[in-house]
């Protein structure tokens, strides 16, 4: 069986309201839900950012060794931010823990244990940065 060569480098954008993953709600019943709304329509934006730089590049080999991600984060700034920098809920760690699980769905690297370096900044979305929330993702193999 021959080793499968992994992928070097993936960068891609994604527009949508960044979601955080981790927090759970109970339900009732030994049954528990993420507490986020937004979650599945922001996998759902990863997934689709990933599968069309795929297609652009007609590329859809996956990383198969360590890599280093960085992730900016764009959030939607509120009228008037009590800091210059998105200092709220949710935490940047629950917002790379949806980013990382989702890459692992789009099938772009074998799992995110790979991630071994991880760089994660949130900033407003607007007019001097990305103009909509959303997200600059970007994996390196190392």
């Amino acid at each position: 069986m021959a080793e499968e060569v992994g992928r070097q480098h993936l960068l891609f954008w994604v527009q949508g309201r960044p979601a955080p993953q981790g927090s759970k709600s109970y339900k009732g019943n030994q049954r528990f839900v993420e507490a986020s709304k937004y979650l599945p329509a922001w996998r759902q934006a990863i997934i689709g950012a990933i599968r069309q730089e795929f297609a652009r590049t007609e590329d859809i080999s996956r990383f198969v060794a360590p890599v280093r991600l960085s992730v900016t984060f764009y959030i939607d700034r509120p009228k008037n931010p009590k800091w210059p920098y998105p200092a709220t809920t949710p935490d940047i760690d629950k917002l790379v823990r949806g980013v990382c699980d989702s890459i692992t769905l789009a099938n772009a690297w074998v799992d995110d244990c790979l991630v071994v370096e991880l760089e994660a900044f949130e900033v407003w979305s607007g007019a001097d940065t990305y103009p909509v929330p959303g997200a600059k993702i970007e994996i390196w193999a190392l």
